[in-house]
């Protein structure tokens, strides 16, 4: 169990399953809690709102986007 909110450091490896309105709004805080050289990993993504989501994060780099049955992954390295 976490929050993005209740995090007090940055981390290695951030994981955000949810749905891609929430991971967009809460977008700063997850970039913020990667660790400069980490991981973030955003899944619960329906295809339709993929764009919308690399978008937001367009700042980040991107590892690797995997899709799988309507669904979608996306690995970034800050």
């Amino acid at each position: 169990e976490g929050s993005v909110s209740g995090a007090t450091e940055s981390y290695d490896a951030v994981f955000a399953n949810i749905v891609a309105d929430v991971i967009i709004m809460l977008a700063r805080q997850l970039k913020e809690k990667t660790r400069q050289g980490g991981l973030l990993f955003l899944s619960g993504i329906v295809e339709s709102r993929l764009n919308d989501v690399l978008t937001k994060f367009g700042d980040m780099t991107q590892e690797k986007i995997i899709h799988d049955d309507g669904w979608v992954t996306l690995v970034y390295r800050k």
